[in-house]
């Protein structure tokens, strides 16, 4: 999932997890009914050190809203009924933030240690910011090798599809809000410049990354332990998890009726004006949603296991893979099952003069369920097939004309990379086979499997796929 980089670099809420949407209805998230406020590891009282709810508050230049002393008079209407002044709206924006503040720092039980920048923008501000955005963290090289990569592993249809542009449509449709860790800025859009239900929602998540940073560091988090795709992904999981977890808290506390009912009318109908999202291939959409769905079970399970102190100790200790993720009870456990170091060796001499390592990340179990999913496994026998995951390591080589991607993955034991063989097998069924190498839309692959390995090779060339699968043969 690395085409999603940004989850790892800004912490977000999308607006299709707010309203409920799922790009597959066949594995919507279990919902969270939430009646009170949860005794179990309940966080105490608010701090004492938290913003002063009578502060008021006017828009500086740059759109964030700073605490002033303005008590400017009301406007009087052409009717003799007065309106509220823009320092006016300021102020009461300013107090229902603060009380925002107040009640997520009730739920999550984490002080406020230092002032939090919020800012509220508009959605035209924020397509300029998301541009610059991924143009400081990802490239169109970038996107072009990620998508040779999604399509050698038949994560995708389409090599020429323009993943650096489809990352920018996503996150101007989906973000709702974000923080950024590296500026300490947290960010809700909304483009009449009111908190109404679904915008409080944002606030109330966005909070909660803010806490989580003042706490735990997230930079720090990432580059400690985030080395490599996979691990990335889970620690976004955890950090999204836990925040949608506090937002639901929050929605069904502190959120009236009628605002609840507005928030029910956006699931209703905001999977309509999802179209980005809705077009996006597969891997990439439910890539997007994952830290958000799989990402809230985790958390729940944390949550149930031990309240908020159990998230808070996975932040100063996060899960390393996705298979943790997927699973809990692999990282609540006595005795966590981590991911198996797995490498894979230098092929240049197979391929010959002219071919270079274009890409090395790892993949994790989310990644080969979809993979089978993709290619004509039914959803029940590629989840089983993957359950035994131990870890997985790729490279991808490119030379002038041609590319290869050598995938291999380790597994608890030889039944469960058995399994995962036999499924993989399966998925190459339906195309075309010359001896032990299969064909589909321009692409050579074949698998090979020994012990608790399993090694998958796919290529342009059909004589490169059958040189890499001649070494491979001898060491796996």
């Amino acid at each position: 999932m690395r085409f999603l980089l940004l989850l790892s670099a800004l912490s977000l809420v999308l607006a299709a997890c707010e309203a409920g949407f799922d790009s597959d209805d066949s594995q919507a998230p279990t919902p969270i009914v939430i009646t009170s406020t949860p005794s179990d590891g309940a966080p105490g009282d608010a701090p004492t050190n938290e913003p002063d709810a009578t502060a008021t508050a006017t828009e500086a230049d740059n759109g964030t809203l700073t605490a002033t002393a303005d008590d400017a008079p009301p406007t009087p209407t052409q009717d003799g009924q007065a309106t509220a002044t823009p320092a006016e709206d300021d102020d009461a924006t300013r107090a229902l933030i603060e009380e925002i503040q107040r009640q997520v720092v009730e739920l999550r039980g984490l002080d406020i240690l230092e002032d939090i920048n919020e800012e509220i923008i508009d959605r035209d501000e924020l397509a300029v910011r998301i541009q610059d955005i991924i143009a400081e963290e990802y490239s169109p090289e970038e996107g072009q090798t990620d998508a040779l990569t999604y399509w050698l592993l038949r994560l995708i249809p389409d090599r020429e599809i323009d993943l650096y542009q489809l990352q920018i449509d996503l996150y101007n449709e989906q973000v709702a809000g974000y923080y950024d860790p590296e500026a300490g800025d947290l960010v809700v859009v909304t483009d009449d410049g009111v908190l109404a239900a679904f915008d409080k929602v944002t606030m109330a998540h966005e909070i909660v990354h803010a806490l989580q940073d003042q706490h735990f560091d997230l930079v720090a988090i990432d580059e400690d332990h985030g080395t490599d795709a996979d691990r990335r992904a889970a620690i976004s999981a955890l950090v999204e998890g836990d925040a949608s977890l506090a937002m639901t808290q929050y929605m069904f506390e502190y959120l009236g009726p009628q605002e609840l009912i507005e928030m029910l009318g956006e699931a209703l109908v905001g999977g309509e004006e999802y179209e980005v999202l809705e077009n996006a291939p597969r891997y990439i959409a439910d890539g997007l949603l994952f830290s958000y769905e799989a990402g809230q079970e985790f958390a729940m399970a944390l949550y149930e296991a031990g309240g908020y102190a159990a998230i808070d100790a996975a932040l100063a200790d996060p899960p390393l893979s996705t298979e943790q993720i997927l699973h809990p009870e692999k990282f609540i456990g006595p005795e966590r099952d981590d991911p198996l170091d797995v490498q894979n060796p230098d092929i240049s001499n197979e391929l010959g003069d002219g071919w270079d390592v274009v890409r090395s990340d790892s993949l994790g179990e989310w990644d080969l369920r979809i993979m089978l999913e993709e290619n004509g496994v039914d959803a029940p026998t590629a989840a089983t097939a993957t359950e035994g995951w131990g870890g997985a390591w790729l490279d991808v080589y490119t030379s002038d004309r041609d590319a290869l991607a050598l995938l291999t993955t380790r597994w608890d034991s030889e039944q469960d990379a058995t399994e995962f063989g036999g499924a993989l097998l399966d998925s190459f069924q339906s195309d075309a086979q010359f001896g032990a190498v299969w064909s589909e839309d321009g692409r050579y692959f074949s698998a090979i499997a020994g012990g608790d390995t399993v090694v998958l090779i796919s290529g342009t060339d059909q004589a490169s796929v059958n040189a890499v699968l001649a070494v491979m043969s001898q060491t796996v």
